[in-house]
């Protein structure tokens, strides 16, 4: 067999394919972790709801419950306030969405278009 130093098709092929799994593993593994962040996120919140609730008892058997109120609600007391827990479940929500239709729609695309011109290569390369 001839030594050759260029890239031959095949080899660009073998690579190509190699990739595509990389990618996937890529992807269900930015998945993963994604998940759990959010899952963290939510039980950091259910976590922090509960010490709010048990602070809550502790100085209304102490203390004065306008106090626990303002201690936690603060200046926003009867407003809807948005947590930084909630921030980050949004977040990876949006971020799971993203990397999911890459994986569902651009990388399919992506191999079909090399697909496509690694066959027009071949054939202009075998006419030539």
């Amino acid at each position: 067999m001839p030594k050759t130093a260029y890239m031959k098709m095949i080899d660009i092929w073998s690579i190509a394919t190699i990739l595509i799994p990389f990618f996937e593993v890529c992807i269900h593994t930015t998945l993963d972790v994604m998940r759990q962040r959010k899952m963290d996120a939510i039980a950091e919140k259910g976590l922090h709801l509960f010490t709010c609730v048990i602070d809550i008892f502790i100085i209304f058997f102490v203390g004065n419950i306008t106090q626990v109120m303002q201690k936690w609600a603060g200046p926003n007391l009867g407003k809807n306030k948005v947590t930084k827990f909630d921030e980050e479940i949004e977040y990876c929500d949006k971020f799971m969405k993203i990397v999911k239709i890459f994986s569902k729609y651009v990388l399919p695309l992506l191999f079909i278009v090399f697909a496509f011109s690694f066959f027009i290569a071949g054939k202009i390369a075998l006419e030539s």
